[in-house]
């Protein structure tokens, strides 16, 4: 009898064990992993190689497309066309990291770009237009990446922004809601 009893009393703590070690394992599945982003570049020079998109390493689970620019002569139209593969070849590309569960972004402005939405017309029109780009492209949202002159400001704070074109910037996402 007490062998039994020794006997159920051990199976029960590995039946404990196992159940405990099941919703461990099933809680770390749930657990969030970081998120490893980078800018992938869409020029080629003797420094910087244009790679296909669809070579980015695996390990990336966001992939921010460097750049949307403002179209010559204004600064808040904005462009992009992939430079060393076709619209047809990049736009598979986005569809296939995706299909990874990546997420792909556009990134606006850099540091040769220099955005200004002066006019809430402006405003409007770039809304437009990166609309069309995430449309065409099939992007998963905007990366903003605005350097120098883009967000020269004379007072308020990140939080508060007080200069109208950051303020109009800050509201481009009541444009299209």
């Amino acid at each position: 009898m007490g062998m039994r009893t020794g006997l159920a009393c051990r199976k029960s703590n590995v039946v404990r064990c196992i159940t405990f070690a099941l919703l461990i394992n099933a809680a770390s599945s749930l657990a969030q992993v970081p998120d490893l982003i980078g800018y992938w570049h869409n020029w080629n020079d003797a420094s910087a190689p244009y790679l296909e998109l669809s070579t980015v390493d695996p390990r990336y689970t966001v992939i921010e497309v460097a750049f949307a620019e403002p179209a010559v002569g204004t600064s808040h139209q904005m462009l992009f066309a992939p430079s060393g593969t076709s619209q047809g070849a990049f736009i598979a590309q986005v569809s296939a990291l995706q299909s990874l569960g990546k997420k792909v972004l556009i990134s606006v402005g850099g540091a040769n770009a220099s955005v200004h939405l002066d006019s809430d017309q402006e405003r409007d029109e770039f809304v437009a237009s990166m609309l069309g780009i995430i449309g065409t492209y099939g992007f998963d949202g905007i990366d903003i990446d605005l350097e120098g002159s883009s967000v020269a400001i004379s007072g308020g704070t990140i939080a508060a922004p007080t200069d109208v074109t950051i303020v109009r910037f800050d509201r481009c996402g009541e444009c299209h809601r």
